[in-house]
């Protein structure tokens, strides 16, 4: 039997960047077996353009795939991301002159510098520096709902999470879904410090072993549209899994960092049993992490795709 599926979605730029939102969202349902839904979250100066990119890039592909009736195996998937960090570098040649960003009380206002072809270019405020070097991660869900195959994938730290309930139990489960990216990921630990003139700091960033390279940092290890930060083995290619769903799979939540380090997945659940339709669940989601701004002026975007 074929699945019948409700969506939610929402994002919110809570409080760390003032009004800033670097996280993205995308959800395609529609006649097509298959349904797209994915979250990204930019980081950097302009991060909100890499994450806007990327999720555009991916129902680019998405809708072009179901015209061209492809197949979405491991290679297409990748391929999608593949295509999603290249637009995002050719973007570099693209951006603005001046640049507002949050920092601090207010906005200041970012200069870019290129000294000559061979630099990378920078922005620069009053003494301070930043390389022009951005990115964002991703988390992909394709939902085939004749055959309920879910393939998730992803680059960061952006998670899905399947909620489940037995037969006979009345308590939810939870699944992480996928890997994410970041020092707690002992293979990427393994990976990036084997392979790369990298090392990590002790709260978890990525940076070069060489001190005096001026090369920012990232608790990521893989990420869309690096330049930089590629150097040091943050990577564009996803981890791909593949699920089948069934009739004791409930609820499926998609979302940045900024939902996850706010509420566990105790309280997550307990937000769509007491919700009748994945948008009210959504919202409350939303609520829950706004409600914290109250008390931590240090809150991060958020954005969320619920299914029921």
């Amino acid at each position: 039997m074929s699945l019948k599926i409700s969506v939610g979605t929402g994002s919110h730029p809570c409080n760390r960047y003032s009004k800033l939102q670097q996280d993205s969202l995308v959800s395609v349902v529609g006649k097509s077996q298959w349904q797209l839904f994915v979250v990204a979250d930019g980081h950097g100066l302009l991060g909100e353009q890499a994450s806007s990119i990327a999720v555009r890039t991916f129902e680019e592909l998405f809708t072009q795939a179901l015209k061209k009736k492809q197949s979405f195996d491991n290679a297409f998937v990748s391929y999608m991301f593949k295509k999603a960090h290249q637009s995002i570098l050719d973007y570099y040649s693209k951006v603005p002159a001046q640049y507002k960003y949050p920092m601090g009380d207010g906005d200041v206002t970012f200069t870019l510098k290129k000294k000559n072809p061979k630099d990378h270019p920078t922005y620069t405020w009053g003494k301070h520096q930043r390389f022009l070097d951005f990115g964002t991660t991703a988390v992909l869900g394709l939902l085939n709902t004749e055959t309920r195959e879910l393939i998730i994938s992803n680059v960061g730290d952006s998670k899905a999470i399947l909620f489940s309930q037995e037969t006979d139990s009345q308590d939810l489960t939870f699944k992480e879904l996928n890997p994410i990216h970041t020092a707690t990921n002992a293979a990427e630990v393994d990976r990036v410090t084997k392979n790369f003139p990298s090392q990590f700091t002790k709260d978890g960033y990525l940076i070069a072993k060489d001190a005096t390279l001026s090369i920012d940092q990232l608790q990521l290890t893989r990420s869309l549209g690096h330049k930089i930060l590629e150097q040091l083995g943050v990577i564009w290619e996803p981890e791909i899994k593949r699920y089948y769903l069934t009739e004791e799979d409930k609820y499926l939540v998609l979302a940045s960092d900024g939902l996850w380090d706010m509420c566990d997945d105790y309280e997550i659940g307990s937000i769509l049993e007491s919700n009748k339709n994945a948008q009210s669940a959504a919202d409350e989601m939303l609520e829950t992490v706004v409600d914290f701004c109250k008390i931590d002026s240090d809150v991060d975007n958020v954005a969320v795709i619920v299914l029921f």
